[in-house]
């Protein structure tokens, strides 16, 4: 996999424009590849700028894979290169910037050893250094900040934490022991450079949060966040406000099934203080992605629930985002999703009972990827009253790998959304509170040449860079006419966006 940098040329001032949404101002560099299995990490690294990771097939040491890594500033110009090598048994697995370093972990679940190499952005140095983990540890998410680490993972079938050590090297496993099934579903570090640990726990047909606190390895505190009665809490993000008060928010279920709705929590000197809950019945636009003639449906029952003193339950599956502080509004971000499923043929012998076989076609039922219908925005005050609701209509693809789609720019009055759809599609939301600035509007994903072609796109995603910089990267094979040479080429593109 030799990769050849195809062109540095930056578009300025290229622009996308409808009736109703501003302009999307966009920068792109390509970088040329051969097959669609070429592997191409970003990174983006804030104002440092962003990183490409890559697989390589050059071999400096043996029994090692070399790895190149490129960092271009914020204008997309290459500024530094540098080759990582890596024990061939361990793969990249995932990364943590922290500050001015980029952290990346090389895993192998068999090997019973990871890989921690730090990039110093300032510096432009690598270093790299080895850890001891369990056989069959499986990363699913690292954090970091300044010295501290914590892995969080699981080992064969149970939830743990590994906190790691940066500075001296080391590794230490923390079993989280709670009977039942244990997520940890954020951490979060205080000013104290602790780590807030949220954990959902479902046991005995109850669910609940664990938050510990751990100074490195050691555990320092533990509240335990229960719901109110036939409710179970199903996930949570905390932010710290201070050294006494905490607030977490999530969504409940009732019952056993999905969710049904958001609550709002506060702690307070360690102990569990408010908490309130809002069906999802009681926000103003949560199901506004839906025809008019179904949310007039819901409305009877809401009326019809409301006479028998009842309560709905919509049950989705959402996944939440960390916490937004804001003009004293706590902003919670959450994508509802749903699977689905396609009728697939297929051919197989049986006994035809004369002592041959027969070829019967048959039928079954297969996963067909997921399906996002909308994301929910709603902001609190400190007290955990929900001030207003907002929406964010998706549905306009599937994926096979569930993780956050839209990214959010909050660092205006306005708050806009965006994400990236199937192909080279944009799409784009701005809400101020439960008002919408500009309706939800497509725009592509700007090629590099006056007569390039869009023709196939694989992998697109959308990342979250500084300020209101968007990152927009992706597999694509690009056709162009008019040119004498290379017609046709497949290239991994980066799209710097501005919103």
């Amino acid at each position: 996999m030799i990769h050849k940098l195809l062109l540095l040329a930056i578009i300025s001032s290229l622009t996308l424009k409808n009736i109703w949404a501003q302009e999307l101002k966009q920068t792109r560099i390509e970088i040329e590849v051969d097959s669609w299995t070429e592997n191409h990490k970003i990174i983006p690294a804030a104002k440092f700028g962003v990183g490409v990771l890559n697989e390589t097939e050059i071999k400096r040491i043996p029994k090692f894979d070399t790895w190149n890594f490129d960092l271009y500033d914020t204008l997309l110009h290459k500024t530094w290169s540098t080759e990582i090598n890596i024990n061939k048994r361990l793969v990249f697995d995932e990364y943590v910037v922290n500050q001015n370093w980029i952290h990346l972990i090389f895993t192998n679940g068999k090997s019973g050893i990871a890989s921690i190499v730090t990039i110093d952005l300032v510096e432009k140095s690598v270093s790299e250094f080895d850890i001891k983990v369990n056989k069959y540890f499986y990363l699913s998410k690292p954090y970091a900040r300044l010295n501290n680490m914590y892995l969080e993972g699981r080992l064969k079938t149970k939830q743990v934490i590994y906190y790691v050590n940066l500075t001296q090297k080391t590794s230490q496993l923390i079993p989280l022991d709670l009977p039942g099934i244990t997520d940890v579903e954020s951490i979060e570090f205080n000013s104290k450079n602790e780590a807030n640990v949220v954990m959902s726990n479902y046991y005995k047909k109850f669910g609940q949060l664990h938050i510990r606190t751990f100074k490195g390895a050691n555990q320092t505190n533990e509240v335990i966040l229960k719901p109110k009665e036939d409710y179970n809490l199903l996930d949570g993000k905390i932010m710290t406000l201070n050294n006494n008060k905490q607030v977490v928010l999530g969504t409940y279920a009732i019952g056993k099934g999905s969710s049904s709705g958001m609550y709002f929590s506060t702690l307070k000197n360690g102990n569990q203080d408010i908490t309130k809950y809002y069906n999802f019945t009681d926000f103003n636009n949560f199901f506004s992605y839906l025809s008019e003639k179904k949310q007039e449906k819901i409305e009877r029952k809401k009326e019809r629930a409301k006479a028998r003193d009842k309560e709905l339950d919509f049950s989705y599956q959402l996944l939440v985002h960390d916490l937004i502080f804001k003009n004293n509004e706590y902003i919670m971000v959450a994508e509802a999703y749903y699977a689905t499923y396609r009728v697939e043929t297929y051919y197989t012998s049986v006994p035809n009972g004369n002592g041959g076989f027969s070829t019967v076609m048959q039928t079954r039922t297969v996963f067909d990827g997921w399906l996002y219908s909308h994301a929910v925005i709603a902001g609190f005050d400190e007290n955990g009253n929900k001030l207003w609701d907002n929406s964010f209509e998706m549905g306009d693809f599937k994926t096979f790998r569930l993780k956050e789609r839209v990214k959010v720019n909050n660092k205006g009055e306005k708050i806009e959304l965006i994400y990236a759809g199937a192909g080279n599609t944009i799409y784009t939301k701005t809400i101020k509170g439960s008002n919408i600035i500009d309706e939800k509007e497509s725009s592509k994903i700007e090629n590099l040449l006056e007569d390039d072609e869009f023709k196939i796109g694989i992998s697109t995603s959308m990342e979250n860079w500084y300020d209101n910089y968007f990152i927009a990267s992706g597999l694509s094979k690009i056709k162009n006419k008019e040119l004498e040479n290379n017609k046709k080429r497949k290239v991994f593109y980066i799209n710097k966006i501005e919103y």
